[in-house]
């Protein structure tokens, strides 16, 4: 995706500096009087867009360096770990006791 977002900016970025390019080589002037001014500044907005996003995504490719497993092998030694005794300790506990209603009219 950001092979696709980067040759797209690319490509934008060629389209709008080809005319002025053309004419630099033709030795002329840049035809400023017929660039309309709020096509200039949509195209700057949609670059500078494009550039943050690409950079953005860029810094947060680079810092998802954790991926997700299933087992803790990567992190201990082999053989340094034994198991010797599994209990749950728990500093509070909520017990709750609700009374069992039976349909017997017993007294």
């Amino acid at each position: 995706m950001m092979k696709k977002i980067s040759l797209l900016l690319l490509a934008l970025l060629l389209m709008l500096t080809l005319p002025l390019a053309v004419c630099a080589a033709e030795e002329t002037e840049a035809p400023v009087g017929e660039i309309d001014p709020v096509l200039v500044i949509v195209v700057s907005l949609v670059i500078g867009l494009a550039a943050g996003l690409t950079a953005t995504l860029l810094m947060k490719r680079a810092m998802s360096t954790v991926r997700k497993q299933k087992r803790a092998d990567n992190y201990t030694r082999a053989g340094s770990f034994s198991l010797e005794e599994s209990r749950d300790l728990f500093l509070y506990s909520t017990v709750t006791r609700v009374r069992i209603n039976t349909n017997n009219n017993k007294r």
